[in-house]
This record gives C-alpha cells, sequence and structure tokens, in this order.
C-alpha cells in the first residue's frame, strides 16, 4: 500500500505520481513483483493509478532514478480521471479543489487525454450512480485505452457508493473483487 505525499505547496503538485513512481522503481529492483507488476487504485488513488499510464508532464522535474518499471496491469476504481479538470467537468458549478496544488495536478495530468503509446491492460470499475466522481470518467478512461488497443474490462454496477473499495455486502457490487481476480487470471502479460 502506497501512502504518498498530497500535493500541496509544501510538497508541490507532482508529489504523489513522484511518489507512485517511486515505489514501483523500488518494488521493481527488490525483485518484489516476480509473477507481474500492477497498480491498484481507488477514488483519487484511480486517478493516481491511471496517470501512471499517462505521459509524464514535461514541465515538470523529473525526480528520482528515472523512469517507471514495465507495468503488467492497472486496476482503476471509481477514480476522477478527468472530471475534475477545468473545462471537463461534469458537475456543475463545480468548485476548484483544495489545495490549488491538487487542482492543478487534476488540471495537469489528464490520463484519458495523455495516454502512453502502450498502456497497460486496465480492469476499471465504477458505480453508475456514484454522486461524488460520476460514472463518466469510466466511460473516458475505457474509450482511450481502447483506441490505443489496450486491453480493457469494464464493469459499471448501477447502485453503490462511491468507496465502495471491499466492504460493500449486499449489493451486486461486492462481487467485482472476484471478477477482477478471474480477469487476472485470463490476462497475457508476456507482452
Amino acid at each position: 500500500m502506497l501512502i504518498h505525499r498530497f500535493p500541496n505547496a509544501k510538497n508541490g503538485v507532482q508529489a504523489p505520481l513522484d511518489d507512485a513512481r517511486q515505489a514501483l522503481l523500488l518494488v521493481s529492483e527488490k525483485g518484489f513483483a516476480k509473477d507481474g507488476l500492477g497498480v491498484c487504485g481507488l477514488s483519487s488513488g484511480g486517478h493516481l493509478a491511471a496517470s501512471l499510464m499517462a505521459e509524464y508532464p514535461s514541465h515538470w522535474n523529473e525526480r528520482g532514478s528515472g523512469g517507471l518499471p514495465k507495468l503488467d496491469f492497472m486496476i482503476v476504481g471509481y477514480g476522477p480521471i478527468s472530471t475534475n479538470a477545468v473545462g471537463r467537468q461534469i458537475m456543475k458549478n463545480k468548485t476548484a479543489l483544495e489545495p490549488k496544488e491538487k487542482q492543478e495536478l487534476y488540471d495537469t495530468v489528464q490520463p484519458d487525454v495523455q495516454l502512453i503509446a502502450r498502456p497497460r491492460p486496465t480492469f476499471i470499475v465504477y458505480a453508475g450512480n456514484d454522486s461524488v466522481v460520476p460514472v463518466v470518467n469510466a466511460y473516458r478512461l475505457a474509450n482511450a485505452l481502447g483506441e490505443r488497443s489496450a486491453g480493457v474490462e469494464l464493469h459499471v454496477f448501477a447502485d453503490a457508493p462511491h468507496g465502495f473499495a471491499v466492504d460493500t455486502v449486499d449489493l451486486p457490487v461486492s462481487g467485482w473483487m472476484e471478477m477482477c481476480e478471474k480477469w487476472l487470471k485470463q490476462c497475457n502479460f508476456t507482452d
């Protein structure tokens, strides 16, 4: 589990993405991912996970030993892929995020329009009635991945709270982890 720095005046805009990249390099270098390296991100972590498949902003100072190890898969759940970005919002009259560095992160990194050439197979799970992160984020990401010929599996559950994670019971969404496990088993991560 990654506990990353928050984008703010002290840490800067790029802190969460740099922390994620650095953690993945460490995991890869230490040999902890012998069976495959992937990322699962939910909510703002979903944006962060998807951001790892986006081009690194050229105006940022790349920190650390550089690069990003080859990822085998991504799991993105109810993340604000681009609807927090100015000009791409779905919710009317949505105020800017605080602090301003957080809003700048979402304005700068919009994974659905900045995907790398060969994004990884991705499992996407959202709630159709999510009032916090509109499901259009799922469609934007799935469409962008499909245009890049990346394997994508998309599941939109009609009724689930934002933040359903792993502890929502008595709703169909509670089965998403088993669906994801089956998807992982059938994926071919050799390319």
